[in-house]
């Protein structure tokens, strides 16, 4: 009768090589991680002077220097008069021709529970007045005005 051997430290399989290898060097990686951690937390007296006295002195001439400690602000100029608001629409050609008393509708925002309109560069809504005119009603492509008891309605200029 044959009975096999076991192998109890040697063995063919490189997975088993390498735990080995590990397990050999668990214990040095540990003594290497305390070691610098003890050494990190670990302060040393100069560098407690720095943190209790951050102003340090010129090597050259010996004296103090204070700039660390000043900072000289300056307030930031503010935004030239003809800076164009990127929130609003961009102005076209035929809107040069327009008189100011003119309605101009330029865009309509519509919902059912509150609609809106860009009229004359303004936001409005239904109930508001603009040039004497009164905003009847607002449609998905037209806004309805009333001014002196005449009504009208007008599209989107495109």
């Amino acid at each position: 009768m044959n009975i096999p051997k076991i192998k109890f430290l040697q063995s063919d399989n490189p997975a088993s090589a390498k735990n080995k290898k590990m397990m050999l060097m668990m214990p040095v990686l540990i003594l290497v991680f305390i070691f610098v951690l003890t050494r990190a937390l670990k302060q040393p007296a100069s560098c407690s002077a720095i943190i209790q006295n951050p102003i340090q002195t010129n090597p050259v001439n010996g004296s103090a220097d204070n700039s660390a400690t000043k900072t000289n602000w300056q307030i930031p100029d503010l935004y030239p008069a003809d800076l164009r608001d990127p929130m609003q629409a961009v102005s076209s050609a035929s809107d040069t021709n327009t008189a100011p008393g003119d309605i101009v509708v330029k865009g309509i925002m519509y919902s059912h529970d509150r609609p809106s309109a860009v009229i004359n560069d303004k936001i409005l809504h239904q109930g508001d007045k603009i040039s004497g005119a009164a905003i009847l009603k607002i449609n998905k492509k037209n806004v309805q005005f009333e001014m002196n008891n005449k009504i009208w309605t007008q599209e989107v200029q495109r």
